[in-house]
């Protein structure tokens, strides 16, 4: 079976129910994912069924804030969630007029221009479109950032809040693998740890997982056979060469400590999410895996300042993987552009692509978060 099978395709006919849920990381000013924005679209007979896996999923590890964008008006009756958090039904100024009241443990943000915003006097938060100098005495969320060059200047003039729709190139800093990981790896393989368990900390590493199969696939191996993922990738290497290979990176890369590089976090989440959606498919294992590799290298070029033609070369990749990611095309294409469109918040487009995938706001929603806290689970050291 081959990802260019017709039945791996989406389907433009007896389409899902057009509902869709978005999930997207809200920053603070250390860098450090402390909220959850989430937009939904869902039918009434979904909306609670919506709410209680998200407060089954959050009541262990609730974020600081929770904004909900009720986009089908579906779920304000269902607030506040039994979640520790401020809750905050986000309305719109441009597109949303209505004014029901809402209960007293529900907090009200308003999303607009800042123009548009210094008019407003009843919101407990500004969503504010066009972030730019100091801030009002309401606490202010900035939307649609490319990248962190943005958020510095805007933290220092008092924003408590950052969400990023954009892949800014990172600074020379925020192009270095990241310590923790490189120290859990070298951990992993001197314990002689499973196989399993080095492939999983590879996956949540995009730069890491690039580099690997670059140095695996280079002519100085002359392997018979080039890696076409990562479990081959490390049988191939040996575990002597992969220490050694580690021990070199541990020092020529660094990190800032702490700080979630949005480059690499967007890449991971892209290819776990890519990955998900592929196994809820029933796609075979091997398109499974070739997804969450389209979605890991698909912002390499932003990554390594690069063309991305040029860094895929040497890897010797599947044509199918090559195609999705040159030109977003074929199957794997296909559930890039899904990706691609959440990460971004292109809800048409999300709402297209869910449909033709026979997608829910429910299977979207737990999928997203799915993948929402297993790259988390890898971002930061234990303690932070």
């Amino acid at each position: 079976m081959t990802a260019t099978d017709h039945r791996f395709r989406p389907s433009d006919q007896n389409a899902g129910t057009g509902t869709w849920t978005l999930v997207a990381p809200v920053f603070d000013q250390r860098r450090q994912r402390s909220g959850l924005w989430l937009e939904i679209a869902s039918t009434p007979d979904q909306a609670g069924s919506l709410l209680t896996l998200l407060v089954e999923r959050l009541q262990e590890h609730p974020p600081e804030w929770l904004f909900l964008v009720d986009t089908t008006k579906s779920l304000a009756h269902y607030l506040p969630l039994d979640l520790n958090c401020d809750q905050m039904l986000v309305r719109s100024l441009a597109k949303d007029t209505e004014t029901t009241s809402l209960n007293d443990s529900v907090l009200l943000g308003i999303r607009g221009t800042r123009a548009e915003l210094a008019r407003v006097s009843n919101a407990d938060w500004h969503i504010v479109t066009d972030p730019v100098g100091p801030v009002s005495t309401k606490p202010a969320l900035a939307d649609g950032l490319a990248g962190w060059q943005q958020c510095q200047a805007l933290a220092d003039l008092g924003w408590t809040a950052f969400m990023m729709t954009g892949n800014q190139g990172a600074n020379k800093k925020q192009h270095k693998a990241d310590q923790i990981a490189l120290t859990r790896l070298l951990a992993l393989v001197t314990s002689d740890a499973d196989t399993d368990e080095l492939e999983s900390l590879f996956k949540s590493q995009p730069r890491l997982a690039f580099d690997l199969l670059n140095l695996v696939n280079s002519p100085a191996l002359n392997l018979r056979t080039p890696a076409t993922n990562f479990r081959h990738a490390i049988t191939l290497l040996g575990r002597r060469q992969l220490q050694r290979w580690l021990q070199l990176l541990m020092f020529t890369r660094q990190t800032i400590k702490g700080e979630v590089n949005i480059l690499l976090w967007h890449s991971a989440l892209r290819g776990r999410l890519m990955e998900l959606l592929a196994q809820h498919l029933s796609w075979p294992a091997e398109l499974s895996d070739q997804a969450f590799m389209v979605g890991i290298f698909s912002l390499l070029d932003v990554l390594m300042n690069d063309q991305l033609e040029n860094l895929l070369t040497p890897l010797a990749l599947p044509e199918s993987i090559l195609t999705a990611l040159l030109g977003q095309q074929g199957p794997l294409g296909d559930l890039l552009a899904l990706a691609s469109a959440i990460e971004q918040r292109k809800t048409s487009q999300v709402g297209t692509l869910s449909q033709r995938y026979h997608l829910d706001a429910v299977t979207l929603l737990q999928l997203q978060l799915d993948s929402l806290f297993w790259v988390e689970s890898f971002s930061s050291p234990p303690g932070n």
